[in-house]
């Protein structure tokens, strides 16, 4: 489907997400704790709701990129989508506006690209849900101290330059 230019007549933004994804939650969460400009809806496009909301999205292949829909039946993927997610938040309008200039969305659309392809990965990097204080003493035993970091004379090997 081909998006439609942004318009101010939007008044609902209905994004399609995967819930099985700790990182696409932890988007939800910070999209849904920002000022907005329109409503934004979040549906799991796994749930049978996404199918009645915006048919045909299995077509779509949500499970590759996000998908969201307008309430004027505008669907956008991928890094259009992101763009309007951004265009929907007070803070962030003036940057989806420049993300959305020709100069710019091809770099917007391969980063998304980029970041949806490997999102199950960086879930896991980032760690998969767990809290702040579990992901940070985990990796302080997977790297021990070696006390001399601080002064920039690390007892650790470096790896060799190629």
């Amino acid at each position: 489907m081909t998006a439609t230019p942004i318009s101010t007549a939007i008044h609902t933004l209905h994004v399609f997400y995967d819930e099985r994804c700790s990182m696409c939650r932890a988007a939800r969460k910070w999209i849904e704790g920002q000022p907005k400009y329109v409503n934004i809806e979040f549906t799991a496009y796994q749930s049978p709701e996404a199918e009645s909301i915006c048919p045909g999205i299995g077509k779509l292949r949500p499970d590759r990129e996000i998908v969201v829909m307008a309430d004027n039946g505008a669907v956008y993927q991928g890094g259009t989508a992101w763009i309007m997610c951004l265009w929907a938040l007070g803070a962030r309008r003036e940057m989806s506006m420049r993300l959305a200039s020709p100069m710019l969305l091809p770099l917007a659309k391969k980063i998304c690209h980029l970041v949806s392809r490997n999102r199950l990965k960086l879930s896991k990097l980032f760690g998969g849900g767990r809290s702040e204080s579990d992901l940070a003493g985990e990796i302080e035993s997977a790297t021990p101290y070696c006390g001399r970091c601080d002064t920039g004379t690390c007892a650790k090997t470096q790896p060799a330059e190629r």
